[in-house]
């Protein structure tokens, strides 16, 4: 029926009707057949491997018994060589012994027993000495009645079966006990070895408990059996047993089934005992027996479904399927009897696919200035005039920034391409395949923006986020080698830290300007501006950590007049600036050591204080920091001038003449004792003198004409120079030897005086 359905609705291309129909229902009972009998083999072998994994574990676990047992027995007989040859035992049992000596002997005897079962892996030790009554175990003496009534009360042995293998001469006798611990073996020796008359004298008793073969079976529906050459049963350790047969009836490594019990032998090397595991698999075979037969009919009822699932969709997927390839034979101008076949499907959707490629292409093409101008406006800080929903999964963002150097090789030797051109196949590179890299695990989108390439990255989750370094060194770093590989030029890089939130864009973009600013120190040109961050506040610190003495010892060099120490501090604090502050900072520390120049000027004259004035209002309103520092220089040297007229003109010069007799000669030998310290200053004369610096420096100025600064710079210039002439020494030798505190200060100072370098003093006198 259905098949005329089929025909009815497409009459002119009945064959190829029939021919994909057939197809179709065909390959629905393929698939069915070769799952079912991939199933049914997978099964069937699961259900072997199963068998034989039991069947090995069940051999491992007797193979475990045999050997606990047997070790287990050696340690028996080292035990019962041991307590044979004790001489405790052998007065016990020969001796005529008062009561004193016998109870010496039986404590002394229960503690080697003790010691005994320390070393050994038994439960318990007791000899029974029947010649003297008595009990000995590790825990106490008693007599028979009282031993066995705690040692054997819970038990199900009687005291007369218990006295009868006590008695009994068999080496070797063991006595089966259940309690409600489990099952034990009482393995009995008679003592001494030699044996007269068939009396036994005494019994060595030796506990070995099933629980321990238990547990190393690891199951509790096993049980285990203990048969010697004699056909004696030695040890049962569980009631639910097949009957046992006799010793030669069980061989090695064969299994035996016996209605629903599996039994396993093994033969012990130490004394020929054979060994039994029983346990009942036959719940376990029947189960799996019946799951095989449910997978099979499980098996047959999926075809059956199968088979009737692809008729069902046949007949309703078809005809859908028909109209399509009628309306696309009429779009493509095919006739009417053209075969309908799945070739015709599949040029039909790739034909889709490509026009709704290039519409996508068309659409993001128009689309693209529009983007670019939004994420440009987010980057600087601008309000878009538009807004453009982009696919960023999270509010996590990283802007990087890309510089490309070496373009001119992009062309290889075509020198006369234009300049715009190579630009826009440099950004079309490195979009293309920066894009592909970042967007494999987040999201990146890449724009032009004012001389830089920029990167707005989105993460996807918080994840990705801490731990953005790793991801985006390492997508950066492959980028970088596959375009030089490619097109031979590179880039340099800065990557902002991570923000949150599209408002923080711009804030981004000016940390991946700055750490684009640093790639010329980086070999790798790959810079995260938070490092350099992390390297800037760590120079700060250290810079603050020593400004605040150095100002203060500025102050005291100014007010001292010392116009040459000042300017040595002023270059010790501008050159750490420059290493250790940004330009903006660096100003701010000038401008703020200009105040502290002027709160030294204390003078009455406003009109120089105007004129100071005048000068740091005109270097405030400069931008280049080494003009403020030449300000900043300017005017500590006025207030260092002021200073000293300042001195001059208050000073007492009756007093100054009368104390210079007393206090010059000193200074001056002082002075020319130590001008080679590098720290002599006015500061370090006046507290050596317990003088002030301005009393001091009034009474040698105007005794020598001269200042102690001027004096001591003319020391060490006389000492410069003989060094230079009379010797091979470097300069900074020189310097240091002379007693000045740099290089810089020393050539400043020699430039001076001499108004020649030191260098060329020395080759002119040396010649």
């Amino acid at each position: 029926m259905w098949l005329k359905y089929f025909n009815r609705r497409n009459p002119t291309s009945r064959k190829s009707s029939f021919f994909l129909l057939y197809v179709w229902l065909l390959s629905y009972l393929v698939i069915c057949l070769v799952m079912s009998m991939t199933s049914t083999f997978l099964y069937s072998s699961l259900v072997k491997t199963t068998e034989e994994q039991v069947e090995q574990t069940h051999m491992s676990n007797l193979d475990k018994v045999v050997t606990q047992v047997d070790n287990d027995l050696s340690y028996a007989n080292k035990v019962y060589s041991m307590l044979s040859k004790n001489d405790k035992v052998n007065k016990l049992i020969y001796d005529e012994l008062p009561t004193v000596l016998e109870d010496k002997y039986s404590i002394e005897l229960a503690k080697d027993i003790s010691q005994l079962l320390s070393t050994m892996d038994f439960t318990d030790v007791y000899i029974y000495f029947q010649n003297r009554n008595i009990v000995i175990s590790s825990q106490q003496r008693n007599s028979p009645e009282e031993f066995f009534s705690s040692f054997y009360g819970n038990t199900s042995v009687t005291y007369q079966t218990w006295q009868m293998n006590m008695k009994s001469a068999n080496m070797g006798n063991y006595l089966s006990v259940q309690d409600e611990d489990g099952w034990h073996i009482d393995m009995m020796y008679q003592l001494p070895i030699f044996i007269e008359n068939t009396y036994v004298h005494a019994t060595m008793v030796l506990r070995i408990s099933d629980t321990k073969l238990k547990n190393i079976t690891g199951s509790d529906r096993a049980s285990l059996a203990i048969i010697d050459s004699n056909d004696r049963l030695l040890m049962a350790s569980s009631y639910d047993f097949p009957k046992i047969g006799t010793y030669y009836s069980y061989s090695d490594d064969i299994i035996l089934q016996e209605e629903d019990y599996v039994t396993m032998c093994r033969t012990s090397s130490y004394n020929t005992w054979k060994y039994l595991y029983t346990t009942n698999n036959s719940k376990f075979y029947k189960k799996i027996e019946h799951t095989k037969h449910i997978n099979i009919a499980f098996i047959l009822l999926s075809l059956l479904l199968c088979c009737g699932l692809g008729i069902y969709f046949s007949i309703k997927n078809y005809h859908p399927l028909n109209e399509l390839i009628k309306i696309y034979k009429r779009q493509a101008g095919l006739k009417e009897d053209a075969p309908h076949n799945y070739k015709i499907v599949k040029e039909a959707l790739s034909d889709y696919v490509n026009s709704k490629r290039n519409l996508n292409s068309i659409e993001q093409n128009k689309h693209q200035p529009i983007v670019t101008a939004y994420l440009t406006g987010l980057l600087k800080g601008t309000n878009p005039k538009t807004t453009v929903n982009l696919p960023f999964p999270t509010e996590l963002f990283s802007v990087v920034l890309f510089r490309p150097y070496n373009t001119e090789k992009l062309f290889g030797s075509d020198n006369n391409m234009d300049i715009k051109e190579t630009e826009n196949t440099t950004f079309f590179i490195i979009q293309n395949v920066m894009e592909e890299l970042f967007n494999k695990s987040d999201y990146c989108k890449i724009i032009q923006i004012d001389d830089c390439i920029a990167g707005i990255y989105c993460y996807r989750d918080e994840h990705s986020s801490g731990i953005y370094k790793n991801g985006i060194h390492s997508a950066v770093t492959y980028g970088l080698s596959f375009i030089k590989t490619n097109f031979q030029f590179g880039f340099d890089v800065g990557i902002s830290s991570v923000r949150n939130g599209m408002e923080k864009l711009s804030f981004a973009y000016n940390e991946a300007r700055l750490a684009l600013g640093s790639c010329s120190a980086a070999d790798s040109g790959i810079v995260f501006y938070d490092e350099i961050y992390r390297e800037s506040l760590a120079a700060e610190k250290s810079f603050f950590k020593s400004f605040t003495s150095r100002k203060d010892a500025l102050i005291v060099n100014i007010e001292n007049g010392d116009s040459e120490g000042a300017r040595e501090i002023l270059d010790t604090i501008f050159s750490q600036c420059v290493a250790s502050l940004n330009i903006e900072k660096t100003k701010i520390i000038l401008l703020h050591l200009e105040s502290a120049v002027l709160s030294a000027l204390n003078i009455a004259e406003d009109e120089f204080r105007e004129e100071i004035d005048g000068d740091i209002m005109h270097s405030m309103s400069m931008d280049n920091i080494s003009d403020i520092f030449d300000s900043l220089t300017k005017i500590t040297q006025k207030v260092c001038d002021a200073r000293k007229e300042a001195g001059a003109t208050v000073s007492d010069n009756t007093e100054v003449s009368a104390n210079a007799e007393t206090y010059l000669p000193k200074i001056i030998d002082y002075i020319r004792t130590n001008y080679t310290d590098s720290n002599l200053n006015v500061t370090a004369v006046s507290e050596y003198f317990n003088m002030s610096s301005y009393y001091i420096s009034k009474v040698f100025k105007n005794t020598t004409g001269e200042s102690i600064i001027e004096y001591i710079a003319k020391l060490r210039m006389e000492k410069a120079k003989r060094l230079l002439e009379s010797t091979d020494l470097s300069i900074t030798d020189v310097y240091l030897q002379s007693g000045f505190a740099s290089e810089k200060t020393f050539s400043r100072t020699f430039n001076k005086y001499e108004a020649i370098t030191p260098g060329k003093y020395r080759r002119n006198h040396k010649m």
